[in-house]
């Protein structure tokens, strides 16, 4: 048995490094605005893609299964995904536990220096201002 764990801890590992080789944006510096959004510039060229996560359901032992149980009442590994508008993944963050807030597993893969930051966008203010009239977008009126 104790052979058995040390090759599946084996092959986690090697899955986890190859994961760091092909889970990663093509362009990490966001250099160019996607053609999927690009008909909507100025308004989404610092947009990177999507995000969204889950609850992938797990067996806990005794110990474990209350701090595993999540809001719906099984025990669960949280897992957070980034996926570029190609629907490649860029980013996965697993193993947090089920019982965690999805704002504390984001906050989480943000400290990860693996997590895909978008460049720093400047809209036009003017443009800004003709789609805030068209109802499309709110700002505070004290901006």
């Amino acid at each position: 048995l104790d052979t058995i764990h040390r090759k599946m801890a084996h092959v986690a590992e090697v899955m986890v490094r190859f994961g760091d080789k092909v889970i990663c944006p093509k362009d990490p510096s966001y250099s160019t605005v996607s053609p999927k959004v690009a008909k909507w510039s100025p308004f989404f060229d610092g947009c990177i893609g999507a995000i969204d996560g889950t609850q992938i359901e797990i067996v806990a032992d005794k110990e474990s299964k209350e701090d595993m149980r999540n809001r719906k009442g099984f025990p669960s590994f949280n897992m957070l995904a980034i996926v570029d508008h190609a629907m490649r993944f860029t980013f996965v963050g697993s193993g947090m536990s089920g019982a965690c807030h999805d704002m504390y597993v984001l906050r989480e893969c943000q400290t990860k220096p693996s997590f895909p930051k978008p460049p720093p966008a400047e809209l036009p203010v003017q443009e800004m201002r003709d789609w805030i009239k068209t109802g499309v977008a709110y700002i505070d009126p004290k901006d």
